[in-house]
């Protein structure tokens, strides 16, 4: 009776081991996963935030931030013989998408500024073909495209320009960079130039320095 009283002590002992042994092994098997995941997921970040290597890029962005806007007008005539400015200044806001479509070297660029003073409120749209130097997390681009604005005069402005409602068309160039902080967020700051077409517009030239925030997304991949 005593050596069977043993021998079962023994053999669940035995087991109760082999069991506490068992779950450290698996415990350690999940916890070597997890930081090898962890592990790959820190390097993919690094490869992203150098712009190196095969890792995936976002093709798609959004930019949003502030414009200021330096109106060179054309030499005019006033409809109530008052004398009219030959500059203006105009703030505001832009929003910019931007669809790459060579990786690394060219993307489209769709833009919506909203600019305005007291007197002066323009609308533009532009579209920009840009050519793009990744660099690391540096990003320098150059883009030429075309420029549509319509404007609104208002008050006393109004009766100098005799209209209220101007269309205008030009060529757009512009350059800058893009400092990328992380895979989704950077920084880019550009500087605008227009060149208005039609002889009837108010403005002929257009300088305009911008800083925008810009988010990425939707997944492609790097060559």
């Amino acid at each position: 009776m005593k050596l069977f009283l043993v021998s079962g002590l023994l053999f669940f002992s035995n087991g109760f081991a082999i069991s506490i042994a068992s779950a450290q092994g698996s415990g350690a098997i999940a916890e070597q996963g997890q930081d090898a995941h962890r592990e790959q997921f820190r390097e993919e970040e690094q490869e992203a935030r150098a712009g190196v290597g095969t890792e995936e890029e976002y093709r798609n962005a959004i930019a949003f931030g502030a414009l200021y806007t330096r109106s060179i007008l054309r030499p005019r005539e006033s409809a109530t013989e008052e004398p009219l400015p030959e500059a203006e200044n105009l703030l505001g806001l832009n929003l910019v998408y931007d669809r790459v479509l060579i990786p690394s070297h060219l993307a489209l660029a769709i833009a919506k500024p909203f600019l305005f003073n007291r007197e002066r409120y323009d609308s533009p749209l532009e579209i920009v073909l840009k050519a793009l130097i990744r660099r690391g997390q540096w990003e320098p681009f150059f883009g030429l495209g075309l420029h549509n604005n319509l404007r609104v005069f208002a008050g006393e402005r109004e009766e100098q320009e005799g209209k209220r409602v101007e269309y205008a068309i030009g060529l757009l160039a512009a350059t800058g960079f893009t400092f990328i902080f992380t895979p989704h967020w950077g920084l880019e700051l550009e500087l605008g130039y227009v060149y208005v077409f039609n002889d009837t517009s108010v403005s002929q030239h257009d300088i305009s320095p911008a800083v925008n925030a810009v988010y990425f997304f939707q997944r492609g991949q790097r060559r």
